[in-house]
């Protein structure tokens, strides 16, 4: 399933803290959430996300996957995955943190807060970027072989 994601304006405070996926998922801002994320409010989307996966823990599924999203989006060159392998067992909650962390960084790009979260993440997920660098070196190997078996042909 595609996903597309639109920015609007909050029905519960206007504004604009509202994110809503193909799928219909609705995400109101903070504020006019019950005060559920209140002693987070100041914090972006990156932050929020990195956050919760400490919480859950870097060792279980959820916090894993939303480890490695969170690199994915810092860096994706060392840290190749794809956004449906990272959501796909998040909870609930996990999921609207993704898409929110995914939805910031569609709007805004890489920033100083998602650089602050890669570089805190990285430590907790030396192996698996080792293991992802090995891969990507493999594929550029790969890559190299069959455009000298093509040349020779």
């Amino acid at each position: 399933m595609a996903i597309r994601i639109t920015f609007e304006h909050c029905p519960g405070c206007r504004g604009r803290g509202i994110v809503t996926s193909a799928a219909g998922t609705v995400l109101r801002c903070e504020q006019c959430r019950g005060g559920r994320d209140a002693p987070v409010a100041n914090m972006g989307a990156y932050q929020r996300a990195f956050e919760w996966a400490k919480k859950v823990g870097f060792d279980t599924s959820g916090g894993s996957r939303m480890g490695k999203l969170l690199l994915s989006l810092y860096n994706p060159a060392e840290c190749p995955v794809s956004i449906a392998a990272c959501v796909d067992y998040l909870d609930d909650e996990g999921r609207e943190l993704a898409l929110r962390a995914v939805a910031q960084f569609m709007e805004m790009g890489e920033n100083e807060d998602l650089r602050k979260v890669g570089k805190a993440l990285r430590p907790h997920f030396e192996q698996f970027l080792a293991l992802s660098q090995a891969a990507v070196q493999a594929q550029q190997v790969m890559r190299l072989r069959m455009s000298e078996e093509r040349a020779g042909s």
